[in-house]
């Protein structure tokens, strides 16, 4: 008995031995579990989830603005003009008068609408705590504002290319439907070929950079599709729609097509439950249509 005794106290001791702060060796291994591990940093060109995340966010923020923004100026400009819209047929009304309008307002008001999306979007990471979940895990503020820049060169991209190859091809038709009072459609052969020949003779092949950007910009500060300032126009002498009065009808677009009304005179034959129908001639009008005889 005495013996079990004594071996239990000496495995008592030998635990405390091995446990006791004296040993340099358990101390320093213990110290290193307990210390936290350093949180791990990324290069700034590591493309990660948090990444994907903030630029698929920030720019579905910045184009549904810009939906709204469409929305209101299409509802307004429809409001004003609705009994031209009501008589106008759909497509010219859509495709050849919204569809160039529109990107003229995407392109003055993106970099507005890409500040009121960095603080709209930044201010819901911020209120969700999202900002200090990423700087927790070793992602700077410098890293940070990594897809941030990469969102905004997107957004820059897309408006050089409305600036530079879309809207300029409008403006320079609408100038020089105005200062020659173009009475072609600018889109029909004729017009495309006045069009083509005034802007060749306007152009300054020394500087064709400075002559684009004075056409971008005398065409969405002066020359402008609705309201143009003519009492501030340089060039209000030499326009010849101007001194007819017909600044409010260039460009003229493509007619619409003829509208002719038919009265048609059907029969419908009935026998056993069934019905008679027939299918019109490939050459005839509607060719292919079936109908009632």
């Amino acid at each position: 008995m005495e013996e079990e005794l004594k071996n239990i106290e000496t495995q008592q001791s030998e635990a405390q031995n091995l446990a006791s702060p004296d040993d340099p060796v358990q101390t320093a291994d213990s110290t290193q579990s307990a210390a936290p591990a350093a949180p791990k940093r990324y290069p700034w060109y590591y493309v990660k989830r948090f990444d994907r995340y903030i630029i698929k966010n920030f720019l579905g923020t910045f184009f549904f603005a810009i939906l709204l923004l469409f929305a209101i100026v299409v509802v307004f400009d429809i409001n004003e003009k609705l009994d031209a819209v009501l008589t106008a047929p759909w497509k010219a009304t859509v495709f050849q008068y919204f569809m160039n309008f529109l990107p003229f307002v995407l392109s003055q008001f993106s970099p507005l609408f890409t500040f009121i999306a960095v603080i709209f979007f930044t201010s819901r990471l911020a209120d969700r705590s999202e900002v200090i979940a990423m700087l927790s895990n070793g992602i700077s503020f410098h890293r940070l504002t990594v897809p941030y820049m990469v969102s905004a060169a997107v957004i820059a991209l897309g408006s050089y290319l409305l600036a530079a190859y879309i809207i300029p091809p409008a403006n320079v038709e609408r100038i020089a439907a105005r200062l020659c009072d173009l009475e072609e459609p600018v889109k029909s052969a004729p017009g495309k070929k006045a069009v083509a020949d005034w802007a060749s003779r306007f152009l300054d092949e020394t500087q064709p950079r400075l002559c684009n950007e004075a056409l971008m910009e005398f065409g969405e500060l002066v020359c402008t599709p609705k309201n143009p300032r003519c009492a501030e126009c340089p060039l209000v002498a030499f326009c010849l729609a101007h001194r007819s009065q017909s600044v409010a009808l260039r460009p003229v677009l493509k007619p619409r097509p003829a509208r002719t009304d038919v009265t048609l005179a059907c029969g419908i034959i009935c026998q056993e439950g069934r019905l008679y129908i027939q299918q019109r001639c490939a050459n005839d009008r509607w060719g292919g249509l079936w109908e009632f005889p």
